[in-house]
């Protein structure tokens, strides 16, 4: 069995950001009753985040007081 997986989040504005995952996986199999399988499967997902909620990352400016 192989598998990869990626990730990568890009901060659109203020707190909010986009976020690309995507999945890869591959196998192969023996059956005794005769055959050799192979499967492979792959995502992709996208998505909205807020990154930095919990108090992390600042996103917003820094102030001037």
């Amino acid at each position: 069995m192989c598998a990869v997986e990626s990730a990568s989040t890009m901060r659109v504005r203020d707190p909010h950001a986009t976020a690309l995952r995507s999945v890869w996986s591959h196998r192969n199999a023996s059956c005794p009753s005769g055959g050799d399988r192979k499967q492979t499967l792959g995502t992709i997902d996208i998505c909205c985040t807020l990154p930095g909620e919990d108090g992390q990352t600042e996103w917003r400016a820094a102030s001037s007081d």
